[in-house]
């Protein structure tokens, strides 16, 4: 399983670096804001949309239109919580995408579990919004946990995963604020790879481009812990 951050900030972007979104195995998309060229020259069969937050979304009607642009005709699936899915409806209404002549089938699907060839996807919800899940990810005994935004997550049902991808959205001394604000922090994305027994930490959503001491206070906790580069590829 290969994996490609097109960004990794929260909620500002700056020159360096977009909204978090990721591309796996060339298959799904998690999210869609930034760096589009790199999902688009791929055949993506499926986007998952983890939240209604703008800086998740905000893409996606660019996405669809460009694909049609380029001559897509595969169908292309749209997977997001059940109370989402009338908002993404309501986007593609605004810009009359399904009215594009030989505009590809767009199919909106309600997050649960869903596979792509090897690669499988199973949906969870997580604190953040009404609408937010996680995901689990598997292809070929390979695994990733995502959890996009959320509260501290003290307990999940998935463990044993060679990689999990959490949010960072400020540090320890920072936590009442974030998670009045549906967030976590470096020292809880920490406290989540001990407990998922995760071979790997990945943080995502950062606050600012400077996060070596987001880095740094994840690393004491948990010290296999990585901010990744954009558009660069890992394999799982």
């Amino acid at each position: 399983m290969n994996i490609k951050f097109l960004g990794i900030n929260g909620s500002i972007q700056h020159q360096d670096g977009g909204n978090t979104s990721i591309l796996i195995s060339n298959k799904v998309l998690i999210d869609v804001s930034t760096n589009l060229p790199y999902a688009l020259k791929e055949r993506i069969q499926a986007i998952v949309l983890t939240h209604e937050h703008i800086d998740h979304i905000y893409a996606l009607p660019s996405f669809i239109h460009q694909a049609w642009l380029l001559g897509r005709s595969e169908p292309l699936d749209v997977i997001a919580h059940p109370s989402l899915l009338p908002l993404i409806d309501s986007l593609l209404n605004l810009f009359s995408l399904r009215e594009k002549k030989n505009m590809f089938s767009i199919n909106l699907l309600s997050a649960s579990t869903h596979r792509y060839g090897d690669l499988e996807l199973i949906a969870f919800k997580t604190e953040h919004t009404s609408s937010s899940i996680g995901l689990y990810i598997t292809e070929n005994g390979k695994s990733i946990l995502y959890t996009s935004d959320t509260t501290p997550i003290v307990a999940i049902e998935y463990s044993d995963v060679d990689l999990l991808i959490t949010e960072a959205s400020g540090l320890e001394r920072e936590r009442e604020t974030l998670i009045k604000k549906g967030h976590s922090s470096a020292k809880d994305a920490a406290k989540l790879a001990i407990i998922a027994r995760a071979k790997r930490l990945f943080l995502c959503h950062l606050p600012s481009r400077d996060n070596s001491e987001l880095l740094l206070e994840a690393q004491e906790c948990f010290k296999d812990t990585e901010i990744p580069c954009i558009k660069l590829e890992y394999i799982v």
